[in-house]
């Protein structure tokens, strides 16, 4: 595992994420190279199998979480967070290293970052499933809600999916928003 990756591994997550998405759900138009504006700001983690990225994935540490990438989801269904929030977002594994616990592994990590930087809370939000959504309420999180609609960016077209969600090529999905506080642990 890498922490901070240099710029040519960030390239190959930056690829990898599209390759994901688009592999666990076809309807989903990904870009080929997904870099999000927040991308400079935040800390990164890498999987490298045989010097290839294999897994990756993004801690935001923000004041407010008005300010946390794609805060936009959060409205509505989040309180007025004080204190530092972390956000743990932009996992992706290569399917053909799926089920063999690197995202968990990445979570753990992630969230030993954000404890470490004093972050009172950890949020998360995710399209994939019951399955991804009893591994973070095993990590301490708890479901808040549902997610808002994406404003912006390449999940923006998410929302049409999310509108007419075809039970035959979009099995399981859900958009919902989990939080960790520390007051909770």
């Amino acid at each position: 595992m890498i922490e901070q990756p240099d710029p040519t591994l960030m390239e190959a997550i930056f690829r990898l994420r599209g390759h994901a998405w688009k592999s666990r759900i076809p309807a989903f138009p990904a870009p080929a190279r997904w870099e999000d504006p927040e991308d400079e700001d935040c800390l990164h983690w890498a999987i490298l199998h045989t010097g290839q990225v294999v897994a990756a994935a993004r801690l935001s540490l923000v004041r407010r979480l008005q300010d946390a990438p794609n805060a936009e989801v959060y409205e509505g269904v989040l309180p007025e967070l004080t204190g530092m929030v972390a956000s743990i977002n932009r996992l992706v594994v290569d399917p053909a290293h799926g089920k063999r616990g690197l995202s968990q592994w990445l979570d753990r990590v992630r969230l030993a970052r954000a404890d470490a930087a004093g972050a009172s809370h950890v949020v998360a939000q995710t399209f994939t499933g019951l399955p991804r959504i009893a591994t973070l309420r095993a990590l301490g999180f708890r479901i808040a809600g549902e997610a808002r609609a994406y404003q912006s960016g390449p999940l923006l077209q998410m929302n049409a999916l999310m509108a007419r969600p075809d039970p035959s090529t979009q099995p399981g999905l859900s958009t919902t928003v989990l939080i960790r506080s520390r007051a909770d642990l």
